[in-house]
């Protein structure tokens, strides 16, 4: 998701660069008002511990929902890791700057589109929104920091080069690719 990305001076991806879209609800889970929207601050206190895995190769036990968009009746995937609802799987809503891997419109239906920050900040539905680099860091901590972070969150199929993942929280995250503008290229 490319909001890990904007506040970290270090990282090569940029606004004009093009990634997959993961959103988290607005609301926690523990939150003790349900109906509250997350403010900016609120989000910074969160703090997170290593939570284990809740699926293994003989038993899934993650909390599983699913999530209507309302503004084109996509269906995707939910899990609660942590404190939070994530999509578990990539948002695939059109707007006018995003794009599917490869100009191949079937690829947006498995992976997902691809936006750029500014289109990437619309893309989630209702009641959801692109996750804070703090959420991201907290997910990191609850699956185990950030070296495994790739291995527990990555799906178990279709990386390359073995590089498949276990998916042990159920977050399923699959390789949906980048648009580079610099070089007009997919990768």
């Amino acid at each position: 998701s490319p909001c890990t990305a904007c506040s970290d001076k270090s990282n090569p991806v940029t606004k004009d660069t093009t990634l997959s879209s993961s959103c988290v609800a607005q609301t926690p889970v523990s939150s003790s008002d349900e109906s509250s929207v997350l403010s900016s601050s609120s989000v910074e206190k969160f703090s997170a511990t290593f939570i284990e895995p809740c699926k293994t190769a003989d038993a899934d036990n993650c909390e599983y929902d699913t999530l209507k968009d309302d503004r084109d009746g996509k269906t995707y995937k939910t899990v609660k890791i942590g404190n939070l609802w994530w999509t578990a799987e990539n948002i695939n809503y059109k707007t006018e700057g995003s794009l599917c891997y490869g100009d191949d419109d079937s690829n947006c239906a498995k992976y997902g589109r691809l936006y750029k920050w500014d289109d990437a900040t619309k893309a989630c539905p209702n009641g959801w929104r692109m996750p804070s680099k703090i959420e991201f860091d907290d997910l990191f901590v609850i699956v185990g920091g950030r070296l495994s972070a790739g291995q527990v969150l990555k799906s178990t199929s279709g990386w390359k080069s073995d590089g498949n993942g276990r998916d042990a929280y159920g977050f399923s995250a699959i390789p949906a690719g980048t648009w580079m503008y610099n070089t007009a290229e997919f990768e």
